[in-house]
């Protein structure tokens, strides 16, 4: 069992920090009904009630809103260590030891985990990067471009049929933005979602891409996307344009 955190975004730093233990208590409960489509409020309602797989999908939908919102990224890697998920979790954490101030409590907390699973990237490690040649993957969780660049934007949605509420809720689904010409090869954002909801790519430089959707080792789209300059490029991922049948649909934990 890896390490979990508390996941609540409105939890108070120290008790974040009383997180990094195994089992950590949960967060007490307040009386306050979420605003009705804050799906950042329908999270921390979630993790405080210890419903950790809710959380990590509202949160995850308020990252698409937010992208760029560092309680956010680490609100879902704590939610996300409380499911074991533990590669997602390092993508958040990594996250935010990237963007954070270094003494923030949440930069100290991720980091304090992401040593204890053995995923700290090390300056010897960061500076071996910069003599590599550009990876196929790489580990950077958004590469976003400078504010003043001229960018485009991806928008869309995730569907699949003969699912269910409660099915699509337990099913994840993890969007890979990746560069497909010369001008874009260094671009890859990534999106951690649930099946059903939209999705909202932003700050994409122009240019084509591929769109990859996976769930649990499957890959279930990989479809090819150009970005244009000041414009919204609508993608809905379906059965309709999947590279497998239904049949090959992983099901639900």
């Amino acid at each position: 069992m890896t390490p979990r955190l508390l996941g609540a975004s409105l939890v108070l730093a120290a008790s974040l920090l009383a997180g990094c233990r195994d089992a950590p208590p949960v967060p007490p409960k307040v009386d306050v009904a979420p605003a009705p489509g804050d799906p950042r409020a329908e999270g921390d309602a979630a993790a405080r009630r210890g419903d950790w797989s809710t959380a990590a999908a509202r949160y995850s939908q308020a990252l698409q809103q937010r992208p760029d919102d560092l309680l956010l990224h680490f609100a879902l890697g704590s939610a996300l260590s409380q499911l074991d998920r533990t590669t997602d979790a390092i993508e958040q954490f990594s996250w935010v030891v990237q963007h954070g101030e270094p003494g923030r409590a949440e930069v100290v907390t991720a980091r304090q985990w992401l040593q204890q699973v053995g995923a700290l990237r090390t300056p010897a490690d960061n500076q071996a990067d910069a003599t590599e040649p550009a990876r196929t993957t790489p580990t950077v969780t958004d590469q976003t471009p400078a504010a003043d660049a001229r960018v485009g934007m991806i928008d869309g949605r995730t569907e699949w049929p003969g699912l269910g509420p409660h099915e699509r809720r337990r099913l994840s689904v993890r969007l890979n933005l990746r560069g497909d010409s010369e001008t874009t090869t260094s671009i890859n954002k990534r999106l951690n979602m649930e099946i059903g909801l939209p999705f909202e790519l932003g700050r994409v430089p122009p240019g084509r891409y591929r769109l990859v959707g996976e769930s649990k080792g499957v890959t279930l789209w990989d479809v090819p996307v150009t970005v244009e300059v000041d414009k919204t490029t609508t993608v809905e991922l379906s059965a309709g344009n999947s590279t497998v049948p239904p049949s090959a649909f992983p099901p639900p934990s």
